[in-house]
């Protein structure tokens, strides 16, 4: 029995020009006003009873949601005295007020092919856009 084997191996020449990086896409957060009398109270990892602890906190507040996962603690519907009162408690992280938060997306220095996606006129303007909703699109 003959068994014959070979092998090869391209020679591959280093490059010389580095790979261009790809556009990271840049993230803008718009924030409205505070949302007045709400606010999210963080707790210590400690704190195993989220939900009652919250209802030990609150004095004359609404607890409107308890997070026992991701994040220990709650948001209520309370004034700002109130706030700061829980804010002295022993299990107690920190406290934000809420508010609501509006994000956009908007790519600068798109490559070619995504920038002509999101824009059918020329010149293209080097950006694209997130804003699609794929409503109407069959594929």
């Amino acid at each position: 029995m003959t068994v014959v084997m070979s092998a090869c191996q391209d020679t591959v020449a280093p490059t010389t020009q580095a790979a261009a990086p790809v556009p990271e896409p840049v993230f803008t957060r718009i924030v409205s006003a505070p949302i007045p009398d709400e606010y999210i109270v963080v707790l210590k990892a400690s704190v195993s009873d989220v939900s009652g602890k919250a209802k030990g906190l609150l004095t004359k507040g609404l607890l409107k949601q308890a997070y026992g996962k991701a994040l220990h603690g709650f948001a209520a519907h309370m004034n700002r005295e109130e706030a700061l009162s829980i804010a002295s408690a022993p299990s107690f992280a920190y406290v934000e007020q809420d508010q609501r938060v509006q994000v956009s997306t908007t790519q600068i220095n798109a490559t070619w092919g995504i920038d002509r996606i999101d824009q059918s006129a020329l010149p293209l303007n080097q950006a694209y856009n997130y804003s699609a909703t794929g409503a109407g699109v069959n594929v």
